[in-house]
């Protein structure tokens, strides 16, 4: 994205490119990418525009530690895991959509560590003490912050997540950090390059559910709306009951990271017993999770280390769609080679795949290319 979607705009389409950098800036965990780098300087270009957030008085009281070292990356997703299993023990289970949410949680705090960039806000205040009472004017001054900093992060093509967790052992990560008393931690934010770089507004109630005008009690019904104002709804109609965009992205990110880590058993895991498998419209079927492991052994031996880039699933019911884009070198010579396709899957209702048909283009010429700026798009 690259702030492409709010710069160079101008009148309705500048309201758009806003519009749709808010409401697709979303709490990223399964598709950070915990392999690349980041500059930190991209980063403290998202904090020079997180300072000009509100705060009381202009007070700016507000502290940014920027966590990059390994070893204390390492302390802190030590102490967030802990922090994590004590709040959510492995016996916790869920369903639907809160199964893939707590999914999701776990993941991150099994792999804190390995996030390349941790951001951790707060506040320094007079004393040691919070004050007594309401707390909205005290937190007031740095969460607004907070949440600029994740908007320009997501214009720069970095994925963030907002988390609290680790406030359950606030003063283990400050004893890490050698904070000051004074010094008050808001939330700890996870901050990586990105798995893709398409997302997707995330389901919410529709505004007329939660919207009171002039007092609790007054509250227009459906039919007042103001038909001129439109209304963004996360929800299109779907065939039949299915995972969802953010389930599917989730589970494209799954994938890239047992090929990446070169772990063929964990790409079986993501399919049902009895998935089919199609490489290619004129490929053998491989039919079972054995199989498809078998495949996977050969393929990571072969082509390891992937570059692999997707584009936004495009889901109705139980099927999904996405085009890809991957480089791969060969281990012994270091030739690359590119491919583009797409893959048309079918989820079962566990949220495994449980049907893979995979189209591609291969590049003959040996060349590792970059995609068109819109290919993925």
């Amino acid at each position: 994205m690259h702030g492409a979607l709010v710069t160079g705009l101008a009148g309705a389409d500048q309201v758009t490119g806003l519009d749709e950098l808010l409401v697709t800036t979303r709490a990223v965990r399964r598709r950070l990418d915990l392999t690349r780098p980041v500059d930190v300087e991209l980063v403290r270009e998202c904090l020079r525009v997180a300072l000009q957030a509100p705060n009381g008085a202009n007070g700016q009281r507000w502290r940014w530690l920027v966590v990059t070292e390994p070893g204390l990356r390492r302390d802190i997703g030590q102490v967030y895991r802990r922090a994590f299993e004590n709040r959510y023990p492995p016996a916790v289970q869920a369903n639907g959509a809160t199964a893939r949410q707590l999914a999701g949680a776990r993941y991150l705090a099994e792999n804190l560590a390995r996030v390349p960039v941790l951001v951790i806000p707060c506040l320094e205040l007079s004393g040691p003490r919070l004050p007594d009472g309401n707390q909205a004017g005290v937190w007031g001054s740095l969460l607004p912050a907070v949440w600029s900093y994740m908007l320009a992060a997501r214009a720069r093509g970095l994925g963030t997540v907002w988390t609290t967790v680790h406030l359950d052992a606030e003063a283990d990560v400050a004893r890490l950090l050698g904070l000051p008393a004074t010094v008050h931690q808001g939330a700890l934010i996870p901050t990586a390059h990105t798995l893709g770089d398409t997302f997707a507004p995330a389901p919410r109630h529709e505004l007329d559910t939660v919207l009171h005008l002039n007092g609790w009690h007054d509250k227009p019904p459906a039919e007042k709306r103001n038909p001129a104002m439109p209304t963004m709804s996360a929800h299109p109609p779907a065939a039949a009951p299915g995972p969802g965009t953010t389930a599917v992205g989730d589970w494209l990110a799954r994938f890239v990271d047992g090929w990446r880590a070169g772990d063929p058993r964990a790409i079986g895991a993501l399919f049902t017993p009895d998935a089919t498998y199609y490489r290619g419209p004129f490929e053998p079927r491989r039919r079972g999770t054995r199989e498809i492991v078998d495949h996977w052994t050969e393929v990571v031996s072969k082509w390891p280390a992937p570059e692999v880039r997707l584009g936004a699933p495009l889901v109705q019911g139980e099927r999904a769609s996405v085009e890809f884009w991957c480089v791969v070198r060969d281990p012994a010579t270091g030739t690359p080679r590119t491919t583009a396709g797409s893959l048309v899957l079918r989820f079962a209702p566990d949220g495994r795949c449980a049907r893979w048909h995979e189209y591609f283009s291969l590049r003959p010429d040996g060349a590792a290319l970059e995609p068109a700026p819109d290919w993925l798009g």
